[in-house]
């Protein structure tokens, strides 16, 4: 069943028949990386590296006009690429706070799940009580790792939105392909 669900998933990416690839567990976020991001740094490169601004600054125009509007589609430029970053930056804080509040709640699910298993070891619980431990416990756990995945997928997309690439972070999306070199 696994290497069947594994083939349909290469299928839905377009990547059938690929044996090379191996699916993983999320990874651990890079926290020092994370807490160390600084919109304020990162503007000018976020600007600097956004297609529009670059595409805008490399036109050429003719007469006093053009120029003109040329100017103003260069700060239009400019804004926008400050919001993305600013957004992607929110996206990325909201992240982090939900991590957070997840690392608690799994260390809550933890230490309940082992004082079901230490009960039932001494035949302290019923099959019910132990399923629903376990549950409690097995939720918690998709609740950490989902709030893992979308915390590296929002650190991800902020780094692509500074390096100029759009990936949605508004949404949460990830960028894919790997990020650019991390500072």
């Amino acid at each position: 069943q696994q290497s069947e669900l594994k083939e349909s998933l290469l299928t839905m990416l377009g990547l059938s028949g690929r044996d090379d690839l191996e699916i993983g567990t999320v990874p651990d976020p890079d926290m020092t990386a994370i807490r160390a991001v600084s919109v304020e740094n990162d503007l000018q490169t976020a600007i600097s590296n956004d297609p529009t601004w670059v595409s805008e600054m490399k036109s050429k125009v003719t007469g006093t006009d053009n120029r003109e509007l040329k100017k103003k589609r260069i700060s239009e430029a400019a804004q926008n690429a400050e919001i993305s970053l600013r957004a992607a930056y929110e996206n990325l804080q909201n992240a982090l706070s939900q991590y957070e509040a997840a690392e608690s709640a799994y260390s809550a699910a933890k230490q309940a799940w082992d004082t079901v298993q230490k009960k039932q070891a001494a035949g302290m619980l019923s099959k019910n009580t132990y399923l629903s431990g376990e549950a409690s416990w097995l939720s918690g756990e998709a609740a950490m790792n989902t709030a893992k995945l979308n915390l590296v997928s929002a650190y991800e997309s902020y780094i692509w939105q500074v390096a100029g690439v759009e990936t949605g972070a508004s949404a949460g999306a990830s960028g894919g392909g790997g990020a650019p070199a991390r500072r």
